[in-house]
């Protein structure tokens, strides 16, 4: 008797713990053809229990991975920028010389880190460095979209030669019309990454960094990605 209450309750702990992590996590996930966005405790389009992204945990301070991703093993140390481009370009090394970074934006729970094809310039992939040195594949479109670098790390290495019938600036529109929906004041950086599958830009407000957001090339979905926290500063090559 005394071992079925212990396990009852730790089973109850563990249920509480998941759906913390869960209501902490905000992930955003909307479509834009939809009459409202999808609401959730961050706000509209910042939460959704239709996001398909059950398979990872993501908690305040970074994804925690609940799939077979490949990550490397934590420093123990806060990085710095200098240091975070290390451990991402230590990362990369898994795929020989063929991709390089592209930029690095600090937030105040994780490094985001832009990678691209060297020969042909393309966007490849999306990183996270997080607050403990660990360098892991971005959860979300990175994960989800990515139709070429299909997440899951380089065995689920794949190619299609389908081309994205939503363009660059139809992206742009696309985040615009979303986020003048959920969030009043922010503009969709024109600037956009094109990656195999999906675009990425910057949120602004005033001109500023105020987070990221992907775009399927396909069906036109916004996702935003808000585990980051608040924009820190930015490091390119």
């Amino acid at each position: 008797m005394n071992t079925s209450r212990r396990w009852l309750t730790g089973a109850g702990i563990a249920t509480v713990a998941i759906s913390a992590a869960l209501f902490l996590g905000g992930i955003g996930y909307a479509h834009w053809g939809a009459e409202e966005a999808h609401s959730g405790p961050m706000g509209p389009g910042m939460w959704a229990l239709d996001c398909p992204m059950r398979e990872y945990g993501v908690a305040r301070g970074g994804p925690q991975a609940l799939g077979p991703v490949e990550m490397s093993s934590p420093t123990g140390e806060a990085p710095s920028l200098a240091m975070a481009r290390a451990i991402a370009q230590d990362y990369l090394t898994r795929y020989g010389d063929s991709l390089e970074i592209a930029e690095i934006l600090e937030f105040t729970d994780n490094f985001y880190v832009q990678v691209k094809e060297r020969d042909s310039d393309r966007f490849a992939l999306e990183l996270l460095v997080t607050r403990d040195g660990r360098a892991i594949p971005e959860p979300g479109p990175n994960m989800r979209w990515n139709v070429r670098y299909a997440g899951m790390g380089v065995r689920h290495y794949r190619s299609t030669g389908e081309e994205m019938p939503i363009s660059p600036d139809a992206a742009v529109s696309l985040a615009q019309t979303y986020l003048d929906r959920t969030m009043p004041g922010a503009t969709a950086d024109p600037e956009v990454a094109a990656f195999y599958g999906y675009y990425t830009l910057h949120i602004l407000r005033d001109g500023r960094i105020a987070g990221v957001l992907s775009v399927n090339g396909f069906t036109g979905r916004v996702w935003v990605h808000a585990w980051h926290g608040e924009f820190v500063g930015r490091e390119e090559p």
